[in-house]
């Protein structure tokens, strides 16, 4: 699955840039350091947040696993 998510991470062409806490940046670092997210696949904090926004979203019908944007229906 994260080998999934990364190819739709890097073929997505266009990006912007989000700001977050300094403690959520101290602790996306702290995790990168692991095994479990070498395991998963994770290579930078641009991995992890993007993957992590977009489970989010498809868990609240935003954003479809295809990569289509949709708004919810409710």
């Amino acid at each position: 699955m994260v080998e999934e998510v990364e190819k739709r991470v890097e073929s997505q062409p266009k990006q912007t840039n989000v700001k977050i806490s300094k403690g959520l940046v101290e602790a996306l670092d702290k995790f990168l350091k692991t095994n479990l997210a070498r395991e998963m696949g994770f290579r930078s904090r641009a991995e992890v947040v993007a993957t992590a926004v977009r489970e989010f979203l498809i868990r609240y019908g935003y954003y479809r696993s295809q990569g289509v944007e949709e708004e919810r229906r409710e």
